[in-house]
């Protein structure tokens, strides 16, 4: 199983690199119901789902890094990327809420 998670690990890499994020996605997906133990296989198909603009999965796949291998480094920074796009999306958000307020009061 783990010799057959590797090769799907390696088309997701491939897919991710051309650009074929759904691709990518789905190879990470098989890789990892191979070997669900595999922190590597969440934190890669966290950064296929950030730029594929799913910040939703990238975050739950970067939490699912972070509990299989608290050490390892890119989980938290996939975590970190996923809250910087959400702060960025609700600062935005709020902004515009404030405009949307102060127009109502002309």
């Amino acid at each position: 199983m783990a010799e057959e998670a590797e090769q799907f690990k390696a088309a997701g890499n491939k897919a991710l690199q051309a650009g074929n994020l759904t691709e990518a996605i789905e190879n990470y997906t098989k890789a990892i119901n191979c070997d669900g133990t595999n922190h590597v296989y969440y934190s890669n198909r966290s950064a296929a789902y950030l730029k594929k603009g799913d910040g939703n999965n990238a975050l739950e796949d970067a939490k699912s890094t972070i509990a299989i291998n608290p050490e390892f480094s890119k989980g938290y920074s996939r975590k970190g990327g996923e809250c910087y796009i959400y702060y960025i999306f609700f600062v935005d958000l709020e902004v515009f809420i404030a405009i949307l307020i102060s127009y109502a009061h002309i």
